[in-house]
């Protein structure tokens, strides 16, 4: 079976997990601080917090910032849930926003258009959390305008676009928003099997994130010597979202492979766009100008509905040639909790409604052979010249 992604594990990764099983730590260890230095230097970031997901990671960031109840988050109605979910355990507000049908990330007008209707009636917009979707960055200069126009945070959810870069900048994600956050989950462009970061040029969230990321423990060497060594104190809420050590050996070790990762990713990418472009029934991924596609994903659309062909159909027929595609994502507003809770209408996401309906993400993985890049695109080609 070709999946539309898998996590890539070499004899290097194995050796240093190993090795990191025989040492005299597993977990809260040397190799965790390692580990987020190596992510600081990599990444451009001046602090950084090593996670047990993506999603901690959200949550966490969210937490920092400060949300609560009175607080109005907006993000792209095309995400994972996780995104989501992170406001609402902190029991903020959310509000979805339609995409931009060429990158399919946030619409940077619609964005502002929903600030200045909320600002009418005298509510402010908190934060903004914007996600990089499918490895193409958000047009995130211009988010940073709007966040010193309008006076919000910026959360950069990064966890597709691992590796890409804006004007050949590989940090431009710390560059322009408060938090930047990291999932390490196999399919991703590295992992540590699971676990995230957080990124900040901000001391304050960090020394917060560094408490809240192990049950808000404060260890104080005066207040130790007053009371005991084994003594430390609690001075606001947290949570185990700790990574472990063998976790961190894992994302070290590829970390090390990531430019070589991506670099495959784009080549398959290239390879894609060569056996799909004389096919104008097809959207092809799009890479804008001084960006780049880190192809976390490969999507493409195709309008099911105006050639009346069966989306379903098709994802059984790829099933039975041994191709499992995937749809990222079914939209938020489509989720019961989400249509009880907050009462969204479809209609105020019709680039999100058509993008969902039409896109559907191929086999792109480091250890793809160019036999099966060719058979996936074969498959793929003949079952949709058969329908037309």
């Amino acid at each position: 079976m070709i999946s539309y992604s898998k996590q890539f594990i070499d004899k290097s990764d194995v050796d240093y997990v190993k090795r990191s099983l025989d040492k005299d730590f597993i977990t809260q260890g040397p190799l965790i601080e390692k580990f987020e230095k190596k992510l600081c230097k990599f990444f451009k970031s001046n602090y950084c917090i090593a996670v047990s997901s993506g999603t901690a990671g959200l949550h966490l960031s969210g937490m920092a910032l400060g949300w609560n109840k009175d607080d109005l988050i907006l993000l792209s109605a095309n995400t994972f849930v996780a995104t989501a979910n992170a406001a609402i355990y902190s029991k903020a507000k959310i509000n979805l926003i339609d995409i931009d049908p060429e990158t399919n990330n946030i619409d940077v007008y619609k964005l502002e258009k929903e600030i200045k209707r909320n600002k009418k009636k005298g509510i402010n917009i908190s934060a903004v959390v914007a996600t990089d979707y499918g490895g193409h960055p958000c047009y995130w200069q211009e988010l940073n305008n709007l966040k010193k126009k309008y006076k919000f945070k910026l959360v950069n959810d990064n966890c597709h676009s691992i590796g890409s870069t804006i004007n050949r900048n590989i940090g431009y994600a710390v560059k322009y928003s408060d938090m930047v956050v990291h999932s390490y989950h196999p399919v991703k462009a590295f992992t540590t099997g699971e676990g995230g970061s957080i990124l900040t040029n901000n001391k304050k969230y960090y020394e917060f994130l560094k408490k809240a990321r192990s049950h808000g423990i404060v260890r104080d060497y005066k207040a130790q010597k007053s009371n005991g060594s084994w003594y430390y104190d609690i001075k606001s809420i947290g949570y185990n979202y700790r990574l472990s050590e063998i976790n961190a050996a894992l994302g070290i070790s590829q970390l090390n492979k990531l430019k070589q990762t991506i670099n495959k990713r784009r080549l398959v990418a290239k390879k894609y766009n060569k056996l799909f472009k004389d096919l104008d029934f097809f959207d092809l991924p799009v890479e804008k100008h001084n960006y780049k596609h880190s192809y976390h994903l490969y999507v493409l659309k195709f309008d099911f509905e105006k050639y009346k062909i069966s989306k379903k159909h098709f994802f059984e027929y790829m099933l039975k040639k041994n191709i499992k595609l995937q749809v990222h994502y079914v939209p938020l507003y489509k989720f019961t909790y989400f249509k009880n809770k907050f009462k969204f209408n479809k209609k105020n996401y019709k680039n999100c409604e058509k993008f969902y309906k039409s896109a559907f993400s191929i086999p792109n993985f480091y250890e793809i052979t160019n036999k099966q890049i060719e058979y996936v695109s074969f498959e793929i080609k003949k079952y949709f010249l058969n329908r037309i």
